[in-house]
């Protein structure tokens, strides 16, 4: 049986540019409210809430290159 993918929240967010940026990026995009401490405890569970990622895949598909989750799935 295959395992279930998950995502490398870490790296995902490093990819952006680290926990600042990702934040700086969906606040100017979505003007939504997001703190450290939130990125923080997105880490922690290693998992994402779906509302943010939607919006980093939507940043992501914006940036040169692409960011995309895909690239940061693990089994």
């Amino acid at each position: 049986m295959a395992k279930t993918p998950s995502l490398d929240v870490r790296n995902y967010i490093e990819a952006f540019g680290g926990r600042q940026q990702v934040i700086n990026r969906i606040r100017k995009r979505f003007a939504v409210k997001l703190s450290i401490k939130q990125v923080d405890k997105w880490v922690e569970r290693g998992s994402i809430p779906g509302a943010h990622l939607v919006c980093l895949q939507v940043i992501g598909e914006e940036t040169n290159p692409p960011i995309t989750m895909l690239d940061f799935l693990t089994t």
